[in-house]
C-alpha cells in the first residue's frame, strides 16, 4: 500500500489548531532538510506554496520581513530598513481602481523602499522620488494585466 500524506490529512478527523500546527512544523522541518539536499527544488515548492496562499503579490507580513533588510550607504553610514510607510507608499498606486489597489497595496510599500534605498543619496527630494517610483513601478509598458510586476522582480530575492 503506498498512502500519501495529502490521504492522512484528508481522511484524519479534524484536530485541533495545535495540532495542525504542529503537523506544519514537521513538515517545515522537511523542507529545511529538502533546503540542503536539493534547494532548487525547495525554493520551486516554497515559491509554490506562497503563490498558492498569497497569488503573485506580497503580503503584509512578508512585506515587512523585505523593508527590514533592506539597506544603502556603507559601513557606519549604512541605513536600514522603512523610508517610507505603507501609508505614503500607496500613493504609487493613485489613481488605480480598488481592486487593484487592495491586492497590491504590500507591492507598493515593498517598490516604494527599495526605489528609495537605491535613489535617496541622488538628492531628488522625497516626493519626486515616489512620483518616479510609481510611474517605474506601476505605470510602466511591462505592468502585466494581473499587475505582479513587484513580485516577478523580487522573487528571487524572496526565495533565494
Amino acid at each position: 500500500m503506498n498512502i500519501t500524506y495529502k490521504d492522512i490529512i484528508k481522511h484524519s478527523p479534524r484536530g485541533s489548531e495545535a495540532k495542525m500546527w504542529d503537523e506544519v512544523e514537521r513538515v517545515d522541518c522537511l523542507i529545511d532538510k529538502l533546503r540542503k539536499e536539493n534547494p532548487e527544488m525547495a525554493r520551486k515548492f516554497m515559491r509554490e506554496a506562497y503563490e498558492a496562499m498569497n497569488g503573485k503579490h506580497i503580503n503584509e507580513w512578508l512585506a515587512r520581513e523585505m523593508v527590514e533588510k533592506m539597506w544603502h550607504g556603507e559601513d557606519t553610514k549604512k541605513v536600514m530598513g522603512e523610508l517610507v510607510t505603507p501609508s505614503d507608499a500607496m500613493q504609487l498606486l493613485a489613481g488605480m481602481e480598488a481592486e487593484k489597489v487592495e491586492k497590491m497595496k504590500w507591492d507598493a510599500y515593498v517598490a516604494a523602499n527599495a526605489f528609495m534605498h537605491d535613489s535617496v543619496e541622488s538628492g531628488v527630494a522625497k516626493n519626486d522620488i515616489l512620483r518616479i517610483a510609481k510611474h517605474w513601478w506601476f505605470h510602466d509598458a511591462d505592468m502585466d494585466e494581473g499587475c505582479h510586476k513587484v513580485y516577478w522582480y523580487f522573487k528571487d530575492w524572496i526565495f533565494g
